[in-house]
């Protein structure tokens, strides 16, 4: 499905209010580029933690978690589909990813609005959590260092470091370098499903009557 070829990236991320350490090692480095106040959909089920969903730009961007290594989890960036998605690709596909069951699919093809009001919102499987991102890069070690400034569902805040890069090895060093080596890695998926365990309105976790996932999507986590 993806046919640009890009090498997966070895990644490292905290949230926190407790990042300094790394804007203090950062201080005298220039940054390579910031990107200010890009909001970013996320679409969360309470049993899909492989599959990085979001939507930004009338796209919707995918990411797929292939293992784990030293600590670090090696990311794919699978594809970005643009608006409007056909109901086949979400019947093969996206429901899948998510691990819960089809909705009744009423249309051929579904807008941004169409899909969020329609398919997205009313689940009780799934959140969609809208998050505002200020960030700022650098470059050490061969690795994109990102800081940045969290705003989620306009309620709540928090900062977030994160390292990323094709070695392994390079990035360890730089977490270590950052001060972060004894910090949890915890990825987007995983740090919003733990700020909605604190939300007073939990989801509903899925019933599942079948297995979802697709050969291909099987085929692409455990091949590379």
């Amino acid at each position: 499905m993806n046919s640009n070829p890009i090498n997966p990236r070895f990644e490292f991320r905290a949230f926190g209010q407790n990042l300094g350490c790394a804007a203090d090692v950062l201080r005298t480095t220039p940054q390579t580029k910031a990107r200010t106040d890009v909001l970013h959909t996320y679409i969360l089920s309470a049993t899909n933690q492989r599959y990085d969903i979001k939507m930004r730009d009338d796209k919707l961007d995918v990411k797929v978690l292939l293992r784990e290594h030293k600590g670090l989890e090696r990311w794919y960036p699978y594809h970005q589909f643009a608006f409007p998605l056909t109901s086949a690709f979400l019947h093969e596909f996206l429901f899948a990813w998510l691990e819960i069951d089809l909705p009744l699919l009423r249309r051929c093809h579904y807008t941004v609005h169409q899909f969020l009001q329609e398919l997205m919102i009313p689940n009780p499987h799934l959140r969609t959590m809208e998050v505002c991102k200020n960030r700022h890069y650098y470059t050490v070690n061969d690795c994109q260092v990102e800081l940045g400034l969290l705003w989620i569902d306009d309620r709540h805040s928090t900062q977030t470091v994160a390292v990323e890069g094709v070695d392994a090895e390079a990035v360890l060093q730089t977490v270590a370098l950052l001060g972060l080596q004894a910090t949890a890695n915890i990825n987007y998926i995983v740090g919003l499903q733990q700020l909605l365990g604190k939300d007073a309105s939990p989801w509903v976790p899925p019933i599942r009557t079948e297995s979802l996932m697709p050969a291909i999507a099987r085929q692409l986590v455990f091949t590379r």
